[in-house]
C-alpha cells in the first residue's frame, strides 16, 4: 500500500499494458507458465517461481512494466512482492507427468528433506521421518532409488508423492497391507502379470527410480498401487555375521558367519541354565546375544554347510519361513525341532557339537549398548504453554465405563492360586479387589537409564509412580489411565493439590491431620458439585495410607538420587509445570475396553505427538496374559516410533532376580508388532529378553543405534 501510494499508480492498468497477449484470467499453473514466456517476465523469477506463488500475477506484471518505465529503482524488487513465495518447493527435480488425474492440495503442507540413504530396523526397515506430519505431501527428486521408498513404506499409510505436470499433484503410493491384492511386476520396462484388481502389488528392483514409479502408477489412474517390500536391502551388517537378502517367502536376516559356543560366558552372566547341548541351551545362547536360532528356511537360503546345528523351526507341517506354531514359544503341540541337516530331534536330547549359529531379523543387536546409554541426551528444556494441544489432549479422550468391570468375587478368587485368594490378580471381566493407589514396585528406578530425556508422550498405568517416570524422561504429554476408579479419583485429586502446592513438601504437607480442612477446600474449589464431593470422600478415606507414602517418598534413595518426582525439587518442579499447562490427563481407562486406551493413540496421533513411553505395570500378566482383540487395537493405536519403550514387570523370568518383581525394557514397535499378530500372549511377550547390567532388569530387543540421531 504504501508503495502504491507513493508512486501515485495508475487507476486503469491498461494504460501500463506492454505485454501483445491479453492477461490471463485463470491462475492454473500450465496458463500462468504460458503467460511468463510469452511476456518475458523473467525478471519476477523463474518460470515455477512465478506460476507456483500465490500473488496477483497480473498486478505484479503491470507493476514491473510501470515501475521500469517510469525508471523506478529497484523495480524488479519491488514487483516481486505482488506474486510472494512459491507455496512447493520449487527447485526440486521431480517428475513431470504429462496426463494423469491430480488431487488437489490446497488443504496440505509440502514436505521436504534430503533422503538418500538406506532404512534402519524393524519387521520393516524405514527411513527416520521425525518431522512427517498428518496431511503432509512428500516432494522428492525423481532420482531417488525405490530401495529408500521400501523403508518409507514399512508403516500403515500411503505415501503422497508429489509432482509436477501441467498443474500440482500427487499419486499414492500405498504399504504392502492388503493381502488380497494382485501381484505385479516391473521387468524389462514394462508391467508384467495380471492387472485386473483393484489393488496392485508392484515388485520392483532396488535400483528403479521414483520416476520409473510414477509412470507406472500413472498407467493404472484408478487403482491403488502397493510396493513390494518383503526383500529389503542389507544395511550394515553386525560384526561376525552376514545378511542373506530375502524374498517373497523369507524376509531379509542376518545370521553369523561361524558358529560359536558361548556356553560358559551365557551361563555365568546368569541366562543360561540349561544342558549344554540341548535345544534350549541353544536357544539361550542365541538371546543372549540379543539374537534368535536361525530357521530351517534361512539355512537353505543361506546355503551353508548343514550340520547338525539346532534351528528355530518345529517338526511337522507348516508353511515357510517358520513353519509349524510360525514362531511362538514355548509351542504347546511339538517336541522336537528340525536340525539344519533336515533331520528331526527332542528338545531334551545333547548334541555332541554344542557349538550355535544364531540369526537376526535386525541390522542392530540389544546386547550392544541401547542407544540410549550411549552419550547422554541433553535435557530438555521446559515446553512452554499450548492451549490449543492442551484442548485437544483432553477433548478427544474416550472414558471406559469402570463400572462395567466389578469386582473379582470369591468363586472366582479361590480358582486362583492361595496366597492370591484375597486378591492380587484379575481376569478379563473382573478386576483385582485391591485398589493399588501407592506402587508396589520398589526397584522402579533401575528404569531410569532407558527413557531419560526421551520426551514425547508418555502412557501409564497404576498410581503415582507414573510422575517418576514422567519427570526423568521429561514427557511433553502425559496420559495415566487406570481401571480402578480409585487409582482415576487419586490422579483427580492429586492435580488440584500439585498446583497449590509449590514444593514437595508443601504437597505432603497437604496430607497431615492438621492441613485436612485446607486439603478438602482445595479439592471441592477445583471440583465443584458431585465430582468434587466423591473426590473429597476418596481424600477421606486414603489421606493416611497417602501420607505415609508420600512422606517415605520425600527420602532420595541411595542408588538413585536423582529419581522420584517428591524425592527431587526439580523433579516434582517439572510434574506441577505439566499440571500447569495441562499436560497430564487423567484417564478411566480399562487396557481391554474400547475407549480409554484407543482414544489416548488416536488423540496423541492427532497432537502429532510419538508415544515414547508405554507403562503397563505387570497388569497384562495379572489379568491372565490373554490378547483379546480390543487389547491390541488398543495398544496398534498408539504412535510410537523408534524411540519408544515398553516397561513391564513380570514377578518370573528373570535372570538373577533378587526382588519379588524383574523389571523390563523393551523396543516398543517390536512389541506392538507381537501384540497385534495374535501369536503371542502377555507371558510369552518379551521371551527373547535378556539380562541387564544388574539384577531384576532385562532388555528386549531395544536398538543400538537410531538413524538421524547423532
Amino acid at each position: 500500500q504504501q508503495l502504491e501510494q507513493t508512486c501515485e499508480f495508475p487507476e486503469s492498468w491498461q494504460e501500463t499494458w506492454a505485454c501483445e497477449t491479453p492477461a490471463p484470467e485463470s491462475k492454473n499453473i500450465s496458463t500462468l507458465s504460458d503467460f511468463h514466456s510469452r511476456c518475458k517476465l523473467d525478471a519476477l523469477g523463474t518460470q515455477r517461481e512465478f506460476a507456483f506463488s500465490d500473488g496477483d500475477h497480473v498486478k505484479a506484471a503491470n507493476v514491473l512494466y510501470w515501475l521500469e518505465q517510469n525508471e523506478i529503482p529497484d523495480a524488479q524488487k519491488l514487483a516481486r512482492m505482488y506474486i510472494g513465495k512459491p507455496r512447493v518447493p520449487i527447485d526440486l527435480d521431480l517428475p513431470t507427468v504429462a496426463k494423469w488425474p491430480t488431487k488437489s492440495i490446497e488443504n496440505h503442507k509440502i514436505w521436504t528433506k534430503d533422503i538418500t540413504d538406506g532404512g534402519a530396523w524393524g519387521k520393516y526397515p524405514y527411513w527416520h521421518l521425525p518431522e512427517k506430519e498428518e496431511n503432509r505431501l512428500l516432494a522428492m527428486p525423481k532420482s531417488i532409488k525405490i530401495k529408500t521408498l521400501r523403508y518409507l513404506l514399512a508403516s500403515d499409510e500411503p505415501i503422497e508423492l508429489v509432482v509436477v505436470s501441467h498443474d500440482l499433484g500427487s499419486v499414492s503410493v500405498y504399504p504392502p497391507t492388503d493381502e488380497k491384492a494382485q501381484r505385479i511386476t516391473w521387468e524389462q520396462g514394462k508391467v508384467v502379470g495380471d492387472s485386473s484388481a483393484e489393488r496392485l502389488r508392484l515388485s520392483i528392483a532396488d535400483s528403479e527410480t521414483v520416476e520409473t514409479l510414477v509412470n507406472i502408477i500413472t498407467q493404472f489412474p484408478n487403482k491403488k498401487i502397493e510396493i513390494a517390500i518383503d526383500n529389503w536391502a542389507c544395511s550394515n551388517p553386525p560384526e561376525g555375521m552376514k545378511c542373506i537378502s530375502g524374498n517373497e517367502t523369507i524376509e531379509t536376516f542376518y545370521l553369523d558367519e561361524e558358529p560359536s559356543d558361548t556356553y560358559d560366558e551365557c551361563k555365568k552372566a546368569g541366562h543360561c541354565g540349561a544342558r549344554q547341548g540341548t535345544w534350549e541351551a541353544a536357544r539361550q545362547q542365541c538371546t543372549f546375544q540379543g539374537k534368535r536360532l536361525p530357521t530351517i528356511y534361512e539355512y537353505e537360503l543361506a546355503n551353508i554347510s548343514k550340520d547338525d546345528e539346532w534351528t528355530g523351526t518345529w517338526s511337522g507341517k507348516g508353511s515357510p519361513p517358520f513353519g509349524p506354531c510360525d514362531e511362538r514359544y514355548p509351542c504347546r503341540s511339538r517336541s522336537k525341532k528340525v536340525l539344519a541337516n533336515g533331520k528331526s530331534r527332542s528338545i531334551t536330547s545333547r548334541l555332541k557339537n554344542g557349538k550355535v549359529r544364531c540369526a537376526s531379523t535386525y541390522s542392530f543387536l540389544s546386547s550392544d549398548k541401547p542407544f540410549m546409554l550411549d552419550p547422554e541426551a541433553p535435557p530438555l528444556a521446559d515446553p512452554q504453554p499450548n492451549p490449543e494441544l492442551a484442548k485437544i489432549a483432553v477433548e478427544n479422550i474416550r472414558n471406559d465405563n469402570l463400572n462395567d468391570k466389578g469386582i473379582c468375587g470369591e468363586d472366582v478368587r479361590l480358582k486362583w492360586i492361595e496366597k492370591l485368594h484375597k486378591g492380587g490378580r484379575s481376569t478379563t471381566t473382573c478386576r483385582d479387589p485391591f485398589s493399588y493407589v501407592t506402587s508396589n514396585e520398589p526397584r522402579r528406578y533401575i528404569w531410569t537409564p532407558y527413557f531419560k530425556n526421551l520426551g514425547g508422550g508418555y502412557a501409564g498405568v497404576g498410581s503415582d509412580q507414573n510422575y517418576d517416570f514422567i519427570a526423568v524422561a521429561r514427557s511433553r504429554w502425559a496420559w495415566v489411565y487406570d481401571y480402578d476408579p480409585n487409582v482415576y479419583r487419586l490422579h483427580k485429586t492429586l492435580k488440584p493439590l500439585i498446583l497449590a502446592a509449590e514444593t514437595p513438601q508443601d504437597f505432603v504437607a497437604l496430607f497431615e491431620k492438621s492441613n485436612v480442612k485446607k486439603a478438602r477446600q482445595i479439592i471441592v474449589d477445583y471440583y465443584p458439585g458431585r465430582d468434587g464431593k466423591v473426590l473429597k470422600a476418596f481424600y477421606n478415606g486414603y489421606r493416611e495410607k497417602l501420607r505415609r507414602t508420600y512422606k517415605k517418598s520425600l527420602k532420595k534413595k541411595s542408588k538413585a538420587p536423582s529419581f522420584g518426582w517428591l524425592a527431587n525439587a526439580d523433579n516434582y518442579r517439572y510434574i506441577r509445570l505439566l499440571q500447569q499447562q495441562g499436560r497430564i490427563i487423567p484417564v478411566a481407562g480399562d487396557m481391554l475396553a474400547k475407549n480409554g486406551l484407543r482414544s489416548i493413540g488416536e488423540t496423541a496421533r492427532k497432537m502429532g505427538i510419538p508415544m515414547r513411553i508405554y507403562y503397563t505395570s505387570n497388569a497384562p500378566t495379572a489379568w491372565g496374559g490373554q490378547i483379546t482383540p480390543d487389547y491390541a487395537k488398543n495398544v496398534a493405536a498408539f504412535p510410537f516410533d523408534d524411540q519408544s519403550v515398553v516397561l513391564t514387570t513380570f514377578n518370573s523370568g528373570a535372570f538373577k532376580k533378587q526382588g519379588y518383581w524383574h523389571y523390563n525394557v523393551s523396543h516398543a514397535r517390536l512389541i506392538q508388532q507381537r501384540i497385534t499378530s495374535g501369536s503371542y500372549t502377555n507371558h510369552t511377550i518379551a521371551w527373547d529378553r535378556i539380562p541387564g547390567p544388574g539384577a531384576d532388569l532385562t532388555l528386549c530387543n531395544l536398538p543400538a543405534q537410531i538413524p538421524g540421531r547423532e
